[in-house]
């Protein structure tokens, strides 16, 4: 295959490769990630509540993950504007997991604790949260921002 060929097929699949999945190394904490809710649970003593949505539980539903600042906050255009801190991070296996602790929301008296587990090679996402006699669980996606910011 001559170099005009084999530059004009990198050229076509360029498109391909820019939106694939993530590779491993891009949840390294090199560059901050952007996160997306896609489902949330509910779950107290008496029923689990299936789509919940999660603004009304203090959790954006668009959220920027900032390793620099150890934080995790919504995107501009969120109704949520809490900022959370990032406690511990962990990389095991396949899988980025954060942790943490929080107050829990303005008016109540119940912290939580959380964890979020990113599957490095695909982005997929599970948080889970628990306070007082309450449960959370939200499944969702967490690409990397280029350029870190």
């Amino acid at each position: 295959m001559n170099n005009r060929k084999r530059l004009l097929l990198f050229l076509l699949s360029l498109p391909v490769l820019m939106t694939g999945p993530a590779f491993s190394g891009d949840f390294d904490g090199s560059n901050a990630l952007t996160g997306t809710v896609d489902r949330l649970i509910e779950i107290n003593r008496l029923r689990v509540i299936e789509g919940v949505d999660p603004d009304t539980v203090g959790l954006p539903e668009k959220f920027i993950i900032d390793f620099r600042e150890n934080t995790l906050r919504g995107t501009p255009d969120s109704l949520v504007r809490r900022v959370v801190r990032i406690k511990r991070i962990e990389h095991i296996e396949d899988k980025l997991i954060l942790l943490g602790a929080d107050e829990g929301m303005a008016g109540t008296s119940s912290g939580l604790g959380w964890s979020l587990s990113i599957e490095k090679p695909s982005g997929r996402a599970v948080l889970s949260a628990a306070g007082s006699g309450i449960a959370y669980v939200a499944f969702g996606t967490c690409m990397p921002i280029r350029g870190g910011k």
